[in-house]
């Protein structure tokens, strides 16, 4: 289970896609602290009736839910709007009037219209990217990247490669300045 500290320490958001389904729960239910949400209750795992977690805001009761994908299940990165009325539902099952929506997805005019007609507020890519650089100040949206391991080459063989590289721009570059 993520904790305060380890939530207060993530760095960018790849390892917020890392995160497990429960641990990004534990995410929403910080990240909800952070921005002055009180009472912030994490549901049962399993059974949780499409209510992740269950806060209070203002005085008024928020039923929240989180869902980390890299993509849907039809290949898309933007959060479908059934998936707005599905907590739109829980909201009105039990006449709560306020809700949340955090995911690691993207968020298109659609899904933001209809979240706007149930008060549900969404916290998608960009709300937590902006809401983890004020947590952490050295968070970037992007992981650091180690171009040897990215491009999965030895370094030996890495070296001739730039050196030609570096041998061709100067070549070019006198060429240009014709000297």
């Amino acid at each position: 289970m993520l904790n305060k500290s380890q939530f207060s320490k993530i760095k960018n958001f790849a390892e917020i896609q890392n995160l497990s389904g429960r641990d990004f729960e534990w995410f929403t239910k910080f990240l909800l602290e952070h921005v002055g949400h009180e009472k912030v209750k994490v549901t049962s795992y399993q059974k949780d009736g499409g209510v992740d977690s269950i806060s209070f805001f203002a005085d008024k009761k928020h039923y929240t839910q989180a869902k980390n994908w890299k993509k849907t299940r039809n290949g898309k990165d933007y959060l479908p709007v059934k998936e707005i009325r599905e907590l739109g539902g829980a909201m009105l099952r039990d006449k709560v009037t306020r809700g949340v929506f955090v995911t690691t997805l993207l968020t298109y005019p659609n899904a933001k219209e209809e979240a706007s007609l149930m008060n549900i507020m969404i916290v998608d890519r960009v709300g937590i990217n902006t809401i983890m650089k004020e947590i952490n100040p050295n968070y970037s949206k992007e992981p650091s990247i180690n171009i040897f391991n990215l491009l999965n080459f030895n370094a030996r063989f890495l070296k001739p490669a730039l050196i030609t590289i570096i041998l061709i721009i100067l070549i070019i570059a006198k060429y240009v300045s014709g000297v």
